[in-house]
């Protein structure tokens, strides 16, 4: 017993010691200390309660959670609710809630067609690709029952996807199925990083962020782009050909199109407009899909609309992108919301 008790103090001490060193050492820029947890397919999702918190310097942001892993905007069953899909951008990483383009957005709503006539449902998570979105709607989406479905396109989702492998795609016989094993550990990681200890902890902060979490960190995919003035997130690190990158993103579509058929939803696709910052030499999956993404999504029925040049030409010479991470800024998120509404409107009117 007393060599048992030896054993706890000396872990503690252990901890304390590692605790403090962490403190002084290490200075996090751009950290997601919001409480985490993770599907059994292997992604990550938002909590589905509490608060969590981001720090970037020496500013700090609170972000509230609820039910179905929706940041800041709880389910209103009196609405048109449109649940809203993305990464990291969509998220509003590092901006207060009513900075957001969300948030603008659903002021945009409220005061042309009527407050809380529709509403904007949050589940975005940063690091997130097309093949969360779609897993997404298979695990919780029947729970939300949207009206639309609604996807902000970024500049990674499809290199994310084809990394993070949940579905398998064989473009030579056509078949597109479900590749993901039950995470083991899922319970375990939600514990470790579901909880006020971790919140409160550089330690475990660190860990989270640096080492067993850093594949799937939504950090580690923003790429520094020496050949370009702008860094947006991109996959040059994949070998890819691109007749598959096209064929994967698009059997993806289809799928979460017919879920959204099957659950009477509406499905609408919009670019978040950093696509038109790609360095001149970026091969990319995401790129390269979206090359020929508007003819896919007319020939499939499906809403879309890129963004990308009207908003290269609303923030040409002006700072739209945080400091470090490059994330958009209040700037970019107000562009955005201000060049998407106008499509967006006339989408939800023809319903």
């Amino acid at each position: 017993m007393k060599n048992f008790f030896l054993l706890l103090l000396s872990i503690s001490i252990g901890l304390g010691v590692g605790e403090g060193i962490i403190r002084f050492w290490w200075q996090p820029n751009g950290v997601n200390i919001s409480r985490t947890e993770f599907s059994e397919r292997g992604y990550l999702l938002n909590p589905s309660q509490g608060k969590g918190l981001q720090k970037l310097g020496k500013t700090t942001i609170t972000c509230h959670y609820y039910w179905q892993h929706l940041r800041d905007t709880p389910l209103n069953k009196q609405a048109k609710n449109i649940l809203v899909l993305g990464d990291s951008f969509t998220f509003g990483w590092m901006l207060p809630w009513e900075k957001t383009y969300l948030y603008q957005l659903q002021t945009f709503s409220d005061k042309q067609l009527g407050k809380d006539y529709y509403r904007n449902i949050n589940a975005d998570v940063g690091g997130w690709g097309e093949a969360e979105f779609l897993a997404y709607l298979q695990e919780n989406g029947g729970k939300i029952s949207p009206q639309y479905v609604l996807i902000f396109l970024n500049t990674d989702d499809i290199g994310r996807a084809m990394k993070q492998d949940i579905y398998r795609f064989d473009s030579k016989f056509l078949l597109f199925t479900p590749n993901f094993l039950p995470l083991k550990m899922a319970g375990l990681r939600t514990f470790l990083f579901n909880n006020w200890l971790y919140e409160h902890s550089s330690l475990l902060q660190f860990i989270r962020n640096n080492l067993s979490l850093s594949h799937i960190n939504q950090e580690q995919s923003i790429k520094a782009n020496t050949s370009n003035k702008y860094t947006i997130p991109i996959s040059t690190d994949l070998e890819f050909e691109d007749a598959y990158a096209i064929a994967y993103a698009q059997a993806l579509f289809i799928a979460i199109d017919e879920w959204c058929k099957q659950h009477q939803a509406k499905l609408l696709v919009i670019t978040t407009g950093f696509n038109a910052f790609y360095p001149a030499d970026a091969h990319d999956p995401t790129r390269v899909f979206l090359s020929s993404a508007e003819g896919f999504f007319v020939k499939n029925g499906i809403a879309y609309h890129d963004i990308s040049a009207d908003f290269q030409k609303s923030v040409e010479g002006k700072v739209f992108q945080l400091p470090v991470d490059k994330h958009p800024n209040e700037l970019g998120a107000k562009v955005i919301a201000e060049l998407s509404w106008p499509w967006l409107k006339a989408q939800m009117k023809r319903s």
